[in-house]
């Protein structure tokens, strides 16, 4: 198995080696200590815990490369993420719709997109294959199902080859461009490590959003795709174009060069800080707020080197956000979910131009 060397150490870490020390304690957490995280009122949605564990886990990989700590440290914190996303608290929220769903396949892929991802990037910065070797999600009643890492992927390119739009379905009948670039993602990390080759149903997915999902105006992309009745949802909801920009150049650079200008005049500046709000009622309904919004922007922002629109939302988490170091740790320790917005943050300053491109590359 491949993997890629880490990069050196940056010189100009500002807070980053406190951010780090605060996503890597809070990864050596036990198995059954919740403590870091912040339990949604609505598990399902965009502040449930799958997303808060696997934007950690990034967060641990990209300033992990940016300080050039030895993947000896990582390796162990970051497969202990894994094993807390594999945990059944994690995707409990799947077992409503039946007691025995699969909750990698079918659909679900804001679950099976960013497991593979997350096995992916532990892959190539450990070499370890343990995730190779079976592996067993159990709700210890109803609900049990194995699977290897190869087994995720091949979950997630069945259901791309399998349907018109080429991407999968976050919940049955609903496709959206901001789960769906993890699931890509996936693929090319998997390419990446094991020799496989993705890159035509990545092809397609991406030649499908160019057609369908990109807005005319107001916004970069449409809110969602109803697969059952071949129908796109003509609206624009912030957090799905921030969301989809920050994790795009990987799976679609050209797209992400074209469009970034278009969503950095999305900010709202004050002075010299920029956020990008949220519109009611997103906050209430635990769709997003303004702080994972801006979150959001400042990793799309570090990954196309907009340092001017970074630095302003460096400010906006620093004066809105509370993002101060405390001891030898940094932390958004006002914001509403602090470990799900300091860890966008610390991803966002682990980042370098074009960084996260790297990640899918061949070694």
């Amino acid at each position: 198995m491949a993997t890629l060397p880490l990069a050196r150490r940056s010189a100009d870490a500002g807070h980053a080696e406190a951010l780090f020390r605060y996503v890597i304690e809070a990864a050596r957490q036990p198995r059954d200590d919740w403590s870091a995280y912040r339990e949604p009122r609505f598990a399902a949605g965009n502040f449930g815990l799958r997303f808060q564990i696997a934007f950690h886990g990034y967060a641990l990989v990209a300033l992990g490369e940016r300080l050039g700590v030895p993947r000896e440290e990582i390796g162990p914190a970051l497969g202990g993420l894994i094993d807390r996303f594999l945990h059944p608290t994690v995707w409990r929220y799947w077992l409503v719709r039946g007691a025995t769903l699969d909750p990698v396949y079918p659909h679900n892929i804001q679950y099976s997109g960013h497991l593979g991802q997350l096995i992916g990037l532990y892959e190539r910065l450990t070499g370890d294959d343990r995730f190779d070797r079976p592996y067993v999600l159990d709700d210890g009643a109803a609900s049990r199902h194995e699977y290897t890492h190869g087994g995720v992927i091949d979950a997630i390119a069945r259901q791309m080859a399998a349907n018109p739009c080429h991407g999968v379905t976050c919940e049955p009948g609903n496709v959206y461009v901001a789960c769906n670039v993890h699931g890509a993602l996936a693929l090319l990390l998997h390419d990446a490590a094991h020799g496989t080759n993705h890159r035509s149903l990545i092809d397609a997915w991406n030649a499908w959003v160019r057609r369908r999902m990109l807005r005319r105006r107001g916004g970069i992309f449409q809110v969602a795709y109803l697969s059952e009745r071949d129908v796109v949802i003509p609206v624009n909801v912030r957090v799905m174009d921030a969301w989809s920009m920050a994790f795009l150049s990987p799976v679609d650079p050209a797209l992400f060069d074209e469009m970034y200008p278009r969503f950095r005049r999305e900010l709202r500046w004050q002075g010299d800080v920029a956020s990008l709000p949220a519109r009611w009622p997103n906050a209430l309904l635990e769709i997003s707020d303004e702080a994972l919004n801006s979150a959001f922007a400042f990793v799309a922002a570090r990954e196309a080197g907009d340092e001017e629109s970074a630095a302003g939302l460096r400010r906006y988490a620093a004066n809105r956000l509370g993002l101060a170091e405390r001891g030898a740790r940094a932390a958004c320790w006002s914001a509403p979910f602090p470990l799900l917005v300091t860890a966008l943050y610390a991803l966002g300053e682990g980042l370098t131009p074009g960084a996260m491109r790297r990640w899918g590359a061949a070694a």
